[in-house]
């Protein structure tokens, strides 16, 4: 109940944090261009991939107990909504910043754009819209597919790869070189991209899985646990 309590006030004081490091870390790489919802992007971008990591990680565990019992079709269809959800609110924002700046036509702020469609990022770009966007939602549009522990298997590694392609999108264009390392012929510097977001996602899925494997994976106080161990109820 403390923690319960606590979790409202932690909300707000994590979203406030969130923009501002997105802000300081990354919008200033770029400080003549200017998005009032760079923030928010940013922060449903997160829990675009946050909530893909822990749909996989439940529906990995289904395959043993107590997750097993826990995980039936309607809480998996449910989760697969949300994914759906989060998925649409990332889009909207996304493209309502696109559609604010183009149709503003400031001269300050469409060279951010210009920078990620130009000299070779016109192919990650259009990668970032087929994965990032376009997969994702076609794919949870579908019933069965949102109750197939298989296919969101590999629907939620598929959505937490197309988020990293999304955040190299959005922050490497800022640097002017950057560009020159995209092409493969004699050009090492590609490998860059490749091997520091696998090291770091493999530093840091190790030390997720050695925190996952400390904790319980059922709240046995939680006072709505005997209802979710009830009978499937159809919806």
């Amino acid at each position: 109940m403390k923690f319960e309590n606590l979790s409202g006030i932690s909300i707000l004081i994590y979203v406030i944090l969130l923009t501002d490091a997105s802000i300081v870390w990354i919008k200033s790489l770029d400080v003549t261009w200017y998005s009032s919802i760079y923030g928010i992007q940013f922060l449903v971008g997160q829990g675009y991939q946050v909530l893909a990591l822990g749909i996989l990680s439940v529906v990995l565990l289904s395959r043993f107990e107590p997750m097993k019992t826990l995980l039936r079709g309607t809480e998996q269809h449910d989760l697969g909504k949300l994914a759906f959800a989060f998925t649409m609110l990332n889009i909207y924002f996304c493209f309502a910043e696109f559609l604010i700046i183009w149709s503003g036509n400031v001269p300050d702020e469409l060279p951010w754009y210009l920078a990620r469609i130009h000299g070779g990022w016109w192919v990650i770009c259009s990668l970032d819209f087929i994965c990032h966007w376009l997969i994702p939602f076609v794919l949870l549009l579908s019933r069965d597919l949102k109750r197939n522990k298989s296919k969101m298997i590999a629907l939620t590694c598929w959505m937490i790869f197309a988020r990293c392609l999304d955040m190299f999108w959005l922050i490497e264009p800022n640097f002017k070189d950057a560009a020159g390392n995209l092409h493969l012929a004699g050009n090492t510097g590609i490998l860059a991209y490749i091997t520091v977001p696998v090291a770091v996602l493999s530093v840091w899925g190790a030390f997720y899985l050695t925190e996952l494997m400390k904790r319980p994976l059922m709240n046995v106080n939680d006072p709505h646990l005997e209802e979710m161990l009830e009978p499937e109820h159809a919806h």
